[in-house]
């Protein structure tokens, strides 16, 4: 029984630190001026789907070119931002985009003005929490709180230095020596 604990432990770290690293790596470009948004719709299926983590950088429209996925101020909506791929370029400037799963182009431009910068990072769901929370799923969200306060839970165990406290305990030779001494 003590093997079970043992690896409920192991997998427990294992979730956390995984988690960890994800959680880090999304927020990571952030100390490089970019700004990182969780994707709430399918409009940009399947290249970017609900819950992935994006990192964009700055950029002036000037610089973006037809194919890059844009982060600008939604035009039709200005409180929420806009993340779609850029289609064309109008002579006066303005932006053309469209959702890969959506059919056709947005029908309103998107000022030059409004361009926040480019997409340059994905991480893969790691936004899921935050999605549900903010869409009213809050069971899901604090399902995800609770496997994380779970995996907490075991990987603070101290099974692994039970373990070795039982083998000396149990006399076992090799117990209480440094780790650079060998095996006799």
């Amino acid at each position: 029984m003590e093997w079970v604990r043992l690896l409920l432990a192991v997998v427990a770290r294992v979730v956390l630190c995984l988690s960890a690293s994800l959680i880090l790596f999304s927020l990571a470009p952030t100390l490089l001026g970019w700004q990182s948004h969780v994707v709430l719709t399918g409009s940009m299926e399947p290249s970017l789907r609900p819950g992935d983590v994006i990192a964009y950088q700055p950029l002036p429209a000037s610089r973006l070119q037809p194919g890059q996925i844009v982060l600008a101020r939604d035009p039709v909506r200005p409180s929420h931002l806009l993340s779609h791929r850029l289609v064309r370029r109008l002579a006066d400037g303005q932006l053309i985009t469209r959702g890969d799963a959506n059919g056709q182009e947005d029908s309103t431009p998107v000022p030059e003005s409004s361009v926040i910068g480019a997409a340059r990072l994905a991480i893969p769901r790691v936004g899921l929490p935050f999605m549900w929370w903010s869409q009213g799923h809050r069971g899901r969200a604090a399902a995800s709180a609770m496997i994380l306060l779970v995996a907490l839970f075991f990987a603070s165990s101290d099974v692994i230095h039970r373990a070795d406290s039982d083998r000396t305990h149990r006399g076992d030779p090799g117990a209480d020596r440094s780790p650079d001494q060998p095996l006799r």
